[in-house]
């Protein structure tokens, strides 16, 4: 018989293994390579030779093979996984266990008990064929045998050929018992003998054996389980070994691997997702957002990442809730095409908000709840500073938030603490740098740099980018010259260009002005600086902007932080800190993944601020959702603030960056923010159109970049249709492909369906998106650019200072960046009172700014605030945990201030009554209450309100008149008394509103109107037919009032004026805009108004000439011409305006006393400002008019300085009461006044609340204030006790003052006149700071202070030392501005003194300090009364208590004791002081009684005085101290009831 064929495994997977190159390549293509990876245990000879085999198989079709030892099962970049068999160690290893533990998608090896089970079921498709069985069958087939009825035998039975072989072979339906077909995979060389085999078979020999060969070159070869030669000789087909079995298992291995990599290209061609949404349990009306939040239970976010194909692999988990996701998913989605990219932005923002968040998370609901659409939210994260101060949370809100709430507003995933480390371990850099290289040479600098580490230096990878910066070649330390060393040592910053500042995620207004450097061990190396909120630092900017880790890492080096002394930039690489930064930040790069409350899922990463920075989430966060959603998809992310500022940084900046093109814009709209920008909010169609034109604006803005604009209308339940009507007409007619009302708030994203369809429709139109402008043009190009195309402006106008800046930008080579403008977001302009879309203005451009590690420069428009403060009653008081749970708890507003927000939302009066029955007289009277307790409550109220009306307090009289409807039962008596306490607090206030209008303040006056209206009631209670219940309601009907005498009667008319509406903006002409937004609401500020009418106020300026004439000008009449006609008013003089206050006019004595006082003792113009119109009404309303009032003045003083050069510094304004806080209005609008003097400036409605609504040291070059009335107003207090000058005067401790007592009103009748005396029957306390100011003008006492941490301390003597600068006291009054020259950088000190009951008011203060001797036979202690009296050269001090009158001092030997005494009289220079002791015996006190053996003297070694004198421009020490003595002795005895002299002796021990 011929010998067999042979069947070559070797030529056959040659052929296989060209197919599969084709195919690797077409594959390559779309990005995969087949990636197969082995692990191996041990060396095993014949494992070793397989796995050469596959290597060299796998680099033949391109197929990427690695070698490895762990689980490669989520690795997403491997397509196949081989587990050597069998497994060579000396531990015994579960090899089944090893198997089972691939994933049956990368089982290549089909070995996995899976696998095995699909072959056995004849399911070939399902897995993967093991390698060897399938080599063999595609040899078997190549013979040409007919399988389907042939005789098989198979010899083996191992799972890797023998089992599954046998399966595959009656899979193809043959019989295996006689030999027709012959597979042998034994294990053993040569055991199938050649005889055994049938002629004419085909032999498959699976065996691979090394035996003994001396002619091999290793010694060894290999044979099969089969006895080749003989069987040759029978069988018709026969596989050799080598070059048989062997090269088709490495082949079918291949092929295993490219099917399992083409299942996985077709797994990322299918992007549909599995999404599971979670439905709405919604409630009418809607409940606060903390509420609805919690009522969702959100998804594992385990499983959210399973719905929409992220893999474990690629998350990290933080909690159940929320995720990291890893970089590496784009790598694995990088063929898959991008999304459909929605950018939300809004109109310019107004204090009434437009919710784009909102309307972001509504949006991604709709598409994905309820359209079915694949889709992701991407938003920025919050800074937890506005969390725990006054904004609160930012999540959405209503039904479309994200959640859990709680977790997206406090430390996340902790990404903005890593901005923090980051940013400041760079600002710790800086001064480490500047203090070492300040403190060593340059050798013992390079040596510390460079060290020496096992006898050889060498650089640091940062360190040799420096080197490549300088120019500098050489990579040896050693090689470098003193010169190279100098220019590599020294960085030379120059501390006046630092402009990296340390941040913390906390609101704190102390830091944002510090000094460091501080402590002995800095050597003296201090500056000053600040803290900026973390969110504000660029390194949040370059996170946000990074496209990878190496991104992040080069904008990290290239964070430019100061300038050398030759004006080149400093960089982080050039402090060698950024490699370190890129670590603190690697996992902060990777975005954080929450849901939406219907489930859709939502990127939460990066919250750059969006005046100094561009405003807008992560790059990587969109680039990832655009390819998880896929092509179909879509992707919505918010741009900060109105479309003039985030929408046009999102394209010029943010996508420059990204290189993604956005294909549509929603621009969000609401009916009342267009009123707002229409002139008004009330119901007017006329006012919406109007406001429109800052819609037609943005829409305008948009298109310029060639984007489809959707616009979504924001729906109120107060929108009228024909307001959105309107709204619709003129967004349409502006060019916005269309206009959708959403209700997403109320009813998540079900209201949002119709934007969601016109966004998908607006998707499908051509973007031809473009940049606004050209990197490549100047600096100042770009920027005119922006402001003419974007804001409307006529052009820009630069200063010096951002002129410079340009230069220098464009010389180091900065100038080709992207431009961030700066601006205020509350109007297209630079003036934030400027609404709707103005027209003929130039953009004044003050300064540019530098952030090249973020990648953009931002010019200055205004101010920007970088670090906020706390107010008053920050968010911190709402918030707190459950110890059981760990539940954060009440992470809400404020319960009354959400009760207010309601009740002032209502537009009619009718409205707001029935609100307030709801929300606040309903809980209280709650019909749970029983009849016992309501009658016993409603009795209660009734008595006081006749107790208030016996007293006269109250100028009507008002009853409530209320059916109650109650159950039975009692629920006790604290509930009776707190019932009971409220609406009696109720009826106080209301009677205080109608007889004591100092006192109408904030909510007071809401109350008192909408309660007890103008109307007044009779108490009645009816008797229903049930004899458990009563029956009514509140009813304010209108019988005759009570009669009262004429002389008694108050007309509340005037004081219950309250100029509506809460929110907006207002213009007076030619004074320009005023605006009220959120942020002047607080609880201590819960109602605002606007300014009355400029003729109702009626702002009269009054100038005082040298012959006391006074000339007066009407401010609305703008003839300020007349001031100066005459010669009156000298420019070069000092011009001092006088402000008075509440319920006061220019035309009073004080004011002239003031004037006539100034003009005697120096040249100088003094205007008084009248503008009683506005003073006398209630009180509310006129803390709102002094705004107008200010208005009034800067008018009048821009005139004076653009007709006749006025300089502001030469400008000092002097206001009372109210008027302390118009002079503050006034510097807040003019920059450079150059002294404000706040006499008790008014606590209602200012003390504890932000900066801009109140005074403050920013407010003029130097801030004094003298507080004289500091209790709280429910101690009838109207004075601030808050400091809030650069120093702030306190006589008497700033609360009581000395001379304000009932039986002092005959005197002061007698001293000050009637109208001071009338005056002073009210507010005494309050006046006293205008007779301190006006005294001191005058008077030779200097009202000399002094700086302590506490009245008391003070008084007890404490705080005689006023620095060696001097800067630790002042003289009170007109001259405290001697003081400015030694304040520095100081503010708000605060500083003590003691004035006289009576004029003069001014105290001479001495410090008198006593030190005892210790004789050995002296009393250890004594006690008793010391007095003291002081001799000088113009006077004496005679007799005056050193301890109290009337109880007893306690004196120690040894010891000092510090006094004050203060004396109306200048006693000069002081010669003697005398001491008088009377010693204290008392018999019911054991330790004071002496009886023969014990000494009742004292004895003084010496006695010091301290006294003032006053602190003038050339006196540096204001505090003289002279010390007395008997030189002759260590001590002076003085006896009990004796005198003791001591003489002035500078020699004293």
């Amino acid at each position: 018989m011929a010998e067999a064929a042979i069947l070559s495994g070797t030529k056959v997977a040659s052929e296989v293994r060209e197919s599969l190159r084709t195919e690797v390549e077409e594959m390559g293509l779309s990005g995969i390579r087949p990636n197969l990876q082995i692990v191996q245990v041990g060396d095993r000879e014949d494992s070793a030779a397989y796995i050469g085999m596959k290597l060299k198989a796998g680099n033949e079709i391109g197929i990427k093979l690695l070698q490895a030892v762990r689980k490669l099962n989520e690795d997403t970049n491997v397509h196949g996984i081989i587990v050597q068999m069998p497994l060579d160690s000396e531990y015994k290893i579960d090899s089944r266990l090893i198997l089972d533990a691939v994933s049956p998608e990368k089982d290549v090896d089909g070995l996995t008990t899976m696998s095995a089970g699909f072959v056995s079921r004849k399911e070939l498709d399902a897995g993967f064929i093991p390698c060897t069985p399938a080599g063999c069958m595609e040899l078997i087939k190549r013979s040409g045998i007919e399988l389907a009825g042939c005789n098989a035998v198979v010899m083996g039975r191992s799972r890797i050929v023998g089992e599954p072989m046998r399966d595959l072979l009656v899979a193809h339906h043959c019989t295996v018992s006689k030999a027709d077909l012959l597979v042998v995979a034994i294990g053993s060389e040569n055991f199938v003998k050649g005889e055994w085999v049938k002629p004419g078979a085909v032999v498959i020999d699976c065996g691979i054996n090394a035996v003994p060969d001396d002619t091999k070159k290793t010694g060894r070869r290999l044979v099969g389980d089969v006895e080749y030669e003989v069987a040759k000789t029978k069988a018709s087909w026969i596989t050799p070994v080598p070059g048989g079995v062997g090269p088709m298992t490495v082949a079918m291995l291949m092929r295993n691997t490219v099917i399992a990599a083409r299942k996985h290209v077709k797994q990322l061609q299918k992007t549909g997702w599995n999404l599971s949404t979670l439905p709405l349990s919604r409630v009418t009306p809607v409940p606060s957002d903390i509420d609805v939040a919690r009522s969702q239970t959100p998804k594992d976010i385990s499983d959210l990442c399973h719905e929409i194909g992220i893999l474990p692999s690629e998350v990290e988990l933080y909690g159940r809730t929320k995720a990291k996701i890893s970089l590496d998913i784009l790598k694995r989605l990088q063929s898959r095409k991008n999304g459909m990219y929605v950018v939300v932005t809004g109109i310019t923002p107004t204090p009434l908000g437009e919710g784009k968040s909102t309307t972001t998370m509504g949006l991604t609901q709709a598409l994905g709840a309820h359209v079915g659409r694949n889709v992701f939210a991407c938003v920025r994260q919050p800074s937890q500073g506005p969390t725990f101060g006054i904004k609160g949370g930012a999540a959405g809100g209503g039904y479309s938030q994200v959640i859990p709430m709680e977790e997206f507003n406090l430390h996340l995933t902790g990404d903005i603490h890593a901005i923090t480390a980051a940013n400041n371990l760079l600002a710790a850099q800086i001064d480490a740098r500047m203090f070492h290289e300040k403190t060593q040479t340059d050798p013992d600098l390079f040596r510390r740099l460079v060290p020496s580490v096992g006898g050889k230096r060498t650089f640091s990878e940062i360190q040799v980018r420096r080197l490549k910066k300088l120019g500098i070649e050489k990579r040896n330390p050693d090689d470098l010259t003193p010169e190279e060393i100098a220019k590599f040592v020294r960085l030379n910053i120059d501390p006046d260009t630092i402009t990296w500042q340390r941040v913390m995620d906390t609101n704190d207004r102390f830091l944002r002005k510090i000094r460091i450097g501080l402590s002995p061990t800095e050597k003296g190396h201090s500056r000053d600086c600040q803290f900026d909120i973390a969110v504000a630092s660029e390194v949040m900017a370059a996170l946000a902007l990074t496209t990878d880790l190496g991104d992040l890492r080069e904008r990290l080096g290239r964070l430019v932080v100061a300038s050398d002394l030759d004006g080149n930039p400093v960089t982080a690489d050039d402090l060698g800190v950024g490699g370190a930064m890129t670590v603190l930040m690697k996992d902060a790069i990777r975005p954080n993944l929450m849901q939406s409350l219907e489930g859709t899922p939502v990127f939460v990463h990066a919250g750059p601020f969006a005046n100094i920075a561009h405003g807008n989430s992560s790059i990587l966060a969109d680039r990832i959702a655009l390819k998880l959603v896929g092509e179909e998809g879509f992707v919505v992310t918010e741009a900060g603030f109105g479309a003039d500022i985030g929408m046009e940084k999102f394209f010029n900046i943010k996508c420059r960056y990204s290189g993604l093109i956005p294909n549509a814009v929603v621009l969000v709209a609401t009916i009342r923010a267009l009123k707002m920008h229409g002139g008004g909010p009330t119901e007017n169609v006329d006012l919406v159109v109007k406001g429109c034109a800052n819609l037609r604006k943005q829409i305008e803005n948009a298109n310029k970049f060639g984007i489809p604009v959707v616009v979504g209308i924001n729906y109120f339940p107060t929108d009228t249709p024909a307001e959105l009507q309107a709204v619709r007409a003129e967004s349409l007619n502006a060019g916005a492909v269309e206009a959708v009302v959403c209700k997403h708030w109320a009813l998540g994203g079900e209201g949002a369906v119709d934007l969601a369809k016109a966004v998908e429709k607006a998707c499908q139109l051509p973007s031809n998106f473009k940049f606004l402008y050209d990197l490549d043009v100047g600096i100042a190009e770009k920027i005119e650019k922006i402001a003419k195309e974007i804001y409307g402006a006529d052009g820009i106008e630069l200063s010096d200072e951002a002129q410079i800046k340009i230069d220098r930008y464009t010389r180091q080579g900065f100038g080709n960046l992207p431009i961030c403008m700066a601006k205020t977001h509350l109007s297209l302009s630079h003036d934030p009172s400027l609404k709707g879309a103005p027209k003929n203005f130039v953009l004044p451009i003050r300064d540019v700014r530098a952030s090249v590690g973020a990648g953009f420069l931002f010019p200055l428009v205004g101010t920007m605030t970088t670090m906020p403060g706390l107010p008053t009653r920050p968010c911190v008081f709402d918030i707190s945990i459950d110890p059981e749970t760990g539940r954060t708890t009440y992470f809400r507003n404020h319960p009354w201030k959400r009760t207010f927000s309601n009740l002032l939302a209502a537009a009619t009066f009718e409205q707001q009554k029935r609100r307030f029955h709801s929300l606040v007289l309903k809980p209280i009277l709650s019909p749970e209450y029983s009849p016992v307790v309501q009658r016993s409550f409603l009795g209660l109220v009734y008595v006081t309100r006749k107790i208030f009306m016996l007293l006269r307090f109250c100028a009507k009289d008002f009853f409530f008149s209320y059916s109650i409807v109650g159950s039975a039962h009692d629920h006790g008596h604290a509930m009776l008394v707190k019932s009971a306490a409220a609406l009696v607090a109720f009826s106080l206030l209301a009677c205080i509103s109608d007889g004591l209008p100092l006192l109408t303040w904030g909510p007071v006056q809401i109350i008192r109107n909408i309660v007890f209206g103008t109307r007044s009631a009779s108490f009645r209670e009816e008797r229903s037919s049930d004899a458990d219940t009563y029956i009514g309601e509140v009813n304010l009907t209108s019988p005759a009032p009570v009669q009262e005498d004429a002389e008694t009667r108050v007309d509340p008319s005037p004081l219950l004026k309250v100029d509506l509406p809460i929110y907006g903006t207002r213009c007076y002409g030619v004074l320009g805009c005023l605006s009220i937004t959120t942020d002047w609401y607080s609880t201590l500020r819960p109602v605002n108004v606007f300014p009355s009418a400029r003729e109702d106020i009626n702002t009269t300026f009054l100038l005082f000439n040298p012959e006391g004439n006074v000339k007066t000008v009407n401010a609305s009449g703008s003839s300020f011409s007349v001031l100066i006609s005459s010669g009156d008013f000298n420019v070069s003089w000092p011009t001092v305006f006088i402000i008075h206050g509440y319920l006061d006019t220019g035309f009073r004595t004080w004011v002239r006393a003031i004037a006539e006082a100034l003009k005697a003792v120096e040249l100088c113009n003094v205007i008084a400002v009248d503008w009683n119109g506005g003073s006398l009404v209630q009180y509310i309303q006129s803390t709102a008019n002094i705004r107008l009032v200010a208005l009034e003045i800067v008018y009048l003083l821009k005139f004076l300085r653009d007709h006749h050069d006025l300089r502001f510094g030469n400008v000092h304004l002097i206001g009372h009461s109210l008027g302390a806080h118009t002079a503050g209005y006034v510097g807040s609008h003019l920059s450079g006044i150059g002294r404000i003097t706040a006499l008790d400036p008014a606590e209602p409605y200012f003390q504890g609340l932000p900066e801009f609504i109140r005074l403050d040291p920013g407010d003029a070059e130097f801030v004094d204030a003298i507080h004289t009335d500091g209790n709280s107003i429910f101690m009838l207090g109207y004075g601030m006790s808050q400091p809030c000058g650069h120093v702030d005067f306190y006589p008497n401790g700033g609360r009581q003052q000395p001379g304000c007592s009932l039986v002092r009103v005959p005197l002061n009748f007698l001293f000050e006149g009637v109208e001071s005396a009338s005056r002073d029957v009210v507010a005494c306390n309050h006046q006293a700071a205008i007779k301190y100011f006006l005294e001191s003008i005058k008077s030779s006492c200097p009202f000399m202070s002094i700086e302590c941490s506490s009245y008391s301390d003070f008084l007890a003597g404490r705080c005689l030392d006023c620095g060696s600068d001097s800067s630790g006291c002042a003289e009170m009054g007109f001259r405290a501005g001697h003081y400015k020259s030694r304040l520095g950088n100081r503010e708000l000190v605060k500083m003590y003194a003691v004035t006289n009951s009576y004029p003069p008011y001014c105290l001479y203060q001495y410090g008198v300090s006593v030190s005892l001797g210790k004789p050995s036979h002296a009393k250890k202690t004594l006690k008793g009364f010391l007095y003291a009296s002081i001799e000088g050269k113009k006077g004496i001090l005679p007799h005056k208590n050193l301890t109290d009158i009337e109880i007893p001092g306690n004196f120690e030997r040894g010891n000092t004791y510090n006094f004050l005494l203060r004396s109306p009289v200048d006693v000069g220079s002081i010669v003697r002081v005398d001491l008088h002791w009377d010693y204290y015996q008392a018999y019911h006190d054991p330790s004071t009684l002496c009886i023969l053996v014990c000494s009742k003297h004292l004895y003084v070694s010496k006695v010091a005085v301290s006294y003032l004198d006053s602190v003038r421009s050339d006196t540096r020490s204001p505090i003289r101290n002279d010390t007395f003595c008997d030189e002759r002795f260590l001590y002076t005895e003085v006896q009990s009831t004796s005198w003791a002299y001591f003489k002035l002796n500078d020699a004293c021990h």
